[in-house]
C-alpha cells in the first residue's frame, strides 16, 4: 500500500521589532516570495551542506527537527529510500538540542494514510540598547547600496557589541548580545575558500575563540584583543521572507515494513530581519610557543563589507540553530533614502 508523508517546516525570525515580547511582529516582515524569484539566494537543508561561495546561504534547524519528527511518528523505522540524499538528511544530527524545548514548538498529526508534521520557531530578539542608522548608503562587495547600523558612540559601542576574536580587518568575528542573554549574534568576516559550509565556519570560529581567549590570558591589555575607542563597526541590515519547495525530496519514497511511503510535501519558510534595534526574534588547545612581534596599535575597521557568515545560537548550546553565510546583497534593505 503506498501511503502518504507530509512534511511541512515553517521557520520564522525577527531582528529588531518594535515590541519587547517573546513573539515576533509579523508587519516588520516583507511580503513572502518564492525562493525560486531570487537568483543569488540558495536554503541550506544541512549545517554542514556546501556552500556556493557566490551566493547566498541560509540555514535553520527547523527543517531536520520536523524531518526528524516525521520518521520518528512511523511504528518502524524507515528504509530503502529511493533517494540516498534524503536518508543521509535523515541521519543528521546538528538540529538535536540546539534551543530549549519551550522555544520552538512542533505539531504532528498522525492519520491512516497521512502524517503531517510542522516545526516553527517565533523568537523576538531585540537589543537592550538600540544602535544607530549608518547614515549614508554603505557598499558591499563595491556593487550594491544597502542600510546598515553601527554603535550610537564609543560608549554605547562597548555596550552592544563584543570582540571574539581580530586577526586583521579582513579576519575578525564580532559578538551581539540581545536583551535576552541567553542568545548571540556572531558575525565572522573571514576567508572562506577552504571552509565551504556552515559547519566548517563554526567549527574554525570556536578554535580561533579558544585561541583568542588563551592570548588574553597571556596579554589582556594588547590592542588586538579588545575594543579600541576608535574602532569602526558597520553592520548591514537584512530583511527578507523566503519561502521554499524542495523538488529534490517531494517525490521521495521510502519503506516501513512492507509499506511504501512517498514526501508529497517538503516545505520550509524563513523570515529574518536585523537592523539597529536588534532582535525582537565551543580539545585541548595546541598553543605554538612562538613570540609574536607586535604590531603598532591602529584602528580597526569591523566593516562587514565583503562576504561574511552569521550565526545564532544559545549560549548554553554548542551548535546554532540559525546560519547564514552572506555572499551579495540580494537580502539586505536597499538604501533608498
Amino acid at each position: 500500500m503506498r501511503r502518504l508523508a507530509y512534511f511541512l517546516f515553517f521557520t520564522q525570525f525577527i531582528f529588531g521589532c518594535r515590541n519587547e515580547g517573546s513573539r515576533s511582529d509579523e508587519d516588520a516582515f516583507p511580503k513572502v516570495v518564492k525562493l525560486d524569484s531570487l537568483k543569488e539566494t540558495d536554503f541550506l537543508e544541512a549545517f554542514d551542506k556546501r556552500i556556493n561561495l557566490e551566493r547566498n546561504g541560509i540555514y535553520c534547524f527547523t527543517i531536520n527537527e520536523a524531518l526528524e519528527q516525521a520518521q520518528n511518528a512511523h511504528a518502524q523505522t524507515p528504509t530503502k529510500y529511493s533517494n540516498p540524499n534524503l536518508e543521509k538528511l535523515v541521519a543528521k544530527k546538528f538540529h538535536q538540542n540546539v534551543l530549549n524545548s519551550d522555544e520552538y514548538s512542533v505539531q504532528v498529526l498522525v492519520e491512516a494514510n497521512v502524517i503531517e508534521v510542522i516545526a516553527s520557531i517565533d523568537l523576538n530578539l531585540p537589543f537592550e540598547l538600540y544602535g544607530k542608522k549608518y547614515p549614508s548608503p554603505f557598499l558591499f562587495n563595491n556593487s550594491e547600496e544597502v542600510k546598515a547600523f553601527t554603535a550610537r558612540n564609543s560608549r554605547h559601542k562597548h555596550q552592544l557589541f563584543d570582540l571574539n576574536y581580530y586577526v586583521n580587518d579582513d579576519n575578525f568575528s564580532i559578538l551581539i548580545t540581545p536583551k535576552n542573554k541567553e542568545h548571540q549574534i556572531i558575525l565572522i568576516k573571514g576567508d572562506f575558500r577552504k571552509k565551504r559550509s556552515l559547519k566548517k565556519v563554526f567549527d574554525d570560529y570556536s578554535k580561533n575563540l579558544k585561541n583568542a581567549n588563551l592570548k588574553r590570558e597571556k596579554d589582556d591589555f594588547y590592542w588586538k584583543n579588545y575594543l579600541l575607542e576608535e574602532d569602526q563597526i558597520i553592520i548591514p541590515n537584512f530583511s527578507f521572507n523566503i519561502e521554499h519547495n524542495y523538488a529534490e525530496y517531494q517525490g521521495n519514497t521510502f519503506y516501513v515494513g512492507t509499506e511504501l511511503w512517498s514526501v508529497e510535501e517538503f516545505y520550509q519558510r524563513i523570515a529574518f530581519v536585523l537592523n539597529e534595534k536588534g532582535a525582537q526574534i565551543k580539545s585541548q588547545a595546541k598553543i605554538e610557543e612562538k613570540k609574536e612581534e607586535k604590531e603598532e596599535r591602529k584602528p580597526k575597521n569591523l566593516v562587514f563589507d565583503k562576504p561574511f557568515v552569521l550565526f545564532i545560537k544559545r549560549i548554553d548550546k554548542d551548535l546554532p540553530y540559525f546560519g547564514m553565510y552572506v555572499a551579495n546583497s540580494e537580502l539586505m534593505e536597499a538604501f533608498d533614502e
